[in-house]
């Protein structure tokens, strides 16, 4: 089965599911060796996020500049440690891949 996102065409199947997709972008779960990760695009000029999980959180930033609890970002990986509160905010579109551990 897929499903087209703006001018992308996402096949999902049990190991991918589409989590949101909105005026901001869209959110992908994927399965890989058993762990979950996020792929996250993101539209210029918007913002995700705004909380904090109680796991630590990595983010690789595949595409686009990003600023991470106000601050532009130039690293390509972002380590949040648990109950940090994080917000991010799209300067241009960006693709990002989210982890937990």
């Amino acid at each position: 089965m897929k499903n087209g996102i703006g001018n992308l065409s996402i096949p999902v199947d049990n190991y991918m599911k589409l989590i949101q997709a909105d005026n901001r972008g869209f959110i992908i779960s994927f399965i890989l060796k058993r762990k979950e990760y996020l792929l996250i695009y993101t539209k210029a000029n918007n913002y995700r996020a705004g909380h904090s999980h109680d796991k630590t959180q990595f983010n690789v930033i595949i595409e686009g500049d990003i600023m991470w609890n106000n601050k532009i970002i130039k690293d390509f990986l972002i380590r949040t440690m648990p109950n940090e509160y994080h917000k991010m905010y799209s300067i241009t579109d960006s693709l990002i891949i989210e982890w937990k551990e």
